[in-house]
């Protein structure tokens, strides 16, 4: 993935580098998530963008992921960032972003994740005042696989028990605001899977 990185980083900038001058980015990997994105997009529309961006990268989709999210940048100018290349993968993607991301902070969401109205004006308080390197979230986790595996007929979201998703997804990046400058600083790196940290 590094080398893939470094091959690729020449070619790869965003739009307008909206996050240049903001305290807080929203780094957003997305791949064939048409289904899934305008929940993510829904819960982001009202919230305070005056310190925050959203900078979305597509990883190769072949549905309609780039058409909501072109359409999502149009209603907030000045908020959006938008760039897609081939499928390398999350990790990878993550690594790219981290590049060209000159916020002070930077939170990594999946394009199925949902942010709470309010979430962005309180997470902006709590980061003027306390100046972590880390700020590490708590997360309610929903499934929209029915109970049992594999998945059947009905996919409709259902809360999931805290400790029944405790082993794979306590440490996931998307659990954690960070300073960009800690990761920068220490060369850190995401892997491919997914608790890439």
């Amino acid at each position: 993935c590094r080398f893939l990185v470094q091959e690729r980083a020449a070619q790869y900038r965003f739009a307008g580098n909206v996050g240049m001058r903001k305290l807080l980015t929203l780094a957003v990997t997305t791949y064939n998530a048409e289904k899934c994105l305008p929940r993510l997009l829904l819960s982001l529309g009202g919230q305070d963008f005056s310190k925050c961006s959203v900078c979305f990268s597509d990883d190769g989709s072949s549905d309609g992921t780039s058409t909501l999210i072109q359409a999502f940048a149009a209603e907030h100018p000045g908020v959006v960032d938008y760039s897609s290349h081939r499928n390398i993968g999350v990790g990878a993607t993550r690594n790219l972003m981290l590049d060209t991301i000159e916020s002070q902070y930077v939170w990594f969401i999946d394009h199925d994740d949902e942010i709470r109205p309010g979430c962005l004006a309180e997470l902006v308080k709590v980061l003027e005042v306390a100046e972590p390197e880390i700020l590490w979230m708590e997360r309610v986790v929903f499934s929209e696989m029915p109970e049992g595996w594999p998945a059947t007929a009905s996919f409709e979201p259902r809360r999931v028990k805290h400790e029944t998703m405790m082993a794979l997804m306590d440490f996931p990046p998307w659990r954690k605001i960070y300073a960009v400058s800690l990761l920068k600083g220490a060369g850190v790196k995401f892997t491919r899977y997914f608790g890439e940290d």
